[in-house]
Parts: C-alpha cells; sequence; structure tokens
C-alpha cells in the first residue's frame, strides 16, 4: 500500500538523526469508526454524534529501507460505554515499532529460498532493523539472533485470521503465508501488497 504510507506518514532517513515530521492528520470524520468496538453502538445514533474525537497523538514507526515516520494516531470516546478507541494507518500495528509492510518486508529476506533470500538472522538486522542493540550471548551459527523474526511469525493468526500456514520452525511459517500471496509472476512486492490488502480487509482492530 505505497499510497496509504505516502499520504499518512512522511519517510525520514533514520540515520540523518532527523526526528520524523509529523504531516497533517486526516479530518477526523474521514477515520471515525462506523461504531464502537466494544458496545457496537454506531456512531450517529446519540444526536450528531456518539463516537466523539478523544485527542490524537503521534507515534514512530519503522517501514521498509529501515527508515523512521511519524504515523497519526485519532483516539475517540464512545457515550454510550466510555470506553475510547484508536485509529491509525492500516499497516501501524499496536505496540508493534515496525509496521506491517517492514515486518513482512523482513520475512521474505529471512524465508528459506525459492521464498525468501534465506539470510540469516544478522543480516536481516542490517537491513530491516533500526532498534538499539542490546548486548547478548544468545548466538546463531556465530551471529546474533533478533527475536522480533519469530515472536513475529506467533501473530499471524491475528494479522490474518483465515490464513492457515504450515511448518514447525518460524522460517518455514513465514514462507508458507508469503508464499500465499505470491503472483502468478512470483513479485514479491506483489506479495507484499496483496497481504497487506488481505490485512486491511479483516479489519484488525487497532
Amino acid at each position: 500500500m505505497p499510497g496509504l504510507v505516502s499520504r499518512l506518514v512522511q519517510r525520514i532517513d533514520s540515520s540523518a538523526g532527523v526526528p520524523p515530521a509529523q504531516l497533517p492528520l486526516p479530518h477526523i470524520d474521514a477515520v471515525r469508526p462506523a461504531c464502537c468496538p466494544h458496545c457496537g453502538l454506531i456512531a450517529g445514533v446519540l444526536g450528531a454524534r456518539s463516537l466523539v474525537g478523544h485527542g490524537k497523538r503521534w507515534r514512530d514507526v519503522v517501514v521498509p529501507g529501515a527508515r523512521l515516520v511519524s504515523a497519526w494516531v485519532w483516539r475517540f470516546l464512545c457515550c454510550g460505554c466510555d470506553r475510547t478507541c484508536s485509529v491509525s494507518a492500516d499497516e501501524v500495528l499496536a505496540r508493534h515499532r515496525y509496521t506491517l509492510e517492514a515486518i513482512l518486508v523482513a520475512w521474505i529476506l529471512a524465508a528459506p529460498r525459492p521464498i525468501g533470500d534465506g539470510k540469516d538472522d544478522e543480516a536481516v538486522y542490517a537491513l530491516v532493523g533500526v532498534d538499539r542493540r542490546v548486548p547478548s550471548t544468545e548466538f546463531r551459527a556465530g551471529r546474533h539472533r533478533w527475536r522480533s523474526l519469530s515472536r513475529w511469525v506467533a501473530a499471524i493468526p491475528r494479522w490474518w485470521p483465515t490464513r492457515p500456514v504450515v511448518g514447525t520452525m518460524w522460517r518455514q511459517r513465514a514462507a508458507a503465508l508469503i508464499a500465499g500471496f505470491l503472483p502468478g509472476d512470483g513479485e514479491r512486492g506483489g506479495a507484499v501488497r496483496r497481504a497487506l490488502a488481505a490485512h486491511a480487509a479483516g479489519g484488525t482492530a487497532m
């Protein structure tokens, strides 16, 4: 979803040391949920508004290319149950610094050939990672292990609940997921776009 990313966030080279810039927010009515995700109250039932704006914030996230961007988050308060919900871009995941697109790219780099590039954890981190490296004694084949890669795979049932994957190792499961989205020409960018569209269509709540 390159159009979505370019419209909602601004790409900043993390190596430049410049804080991510904030782009103008989309209008609140353009992102207001149709109903409360907690109690199901329809947005326009109580007078003019039953889901009212409850503030906004910005959060730094990572996109492919090891770049930081500043993404918007709108918050809404339900007048029926007094609970709040948040809305952001489809690729921005709750409690995850990396966008879904960056995660998919990392899996493609790590997945065994011919689906992926078969790179080890350290090589994938060098291409995608921006987190501060924490000294660790855990190695795989003499290299540091990037644990996020396997943790993300555990979230596949939540991010794509209708996509069963097979395999006992996380690389096998990531490869199975990517293979299911590969277009007929095997173009990996097409697989990423299809996976993002499937996630957005599933309506996964932030």
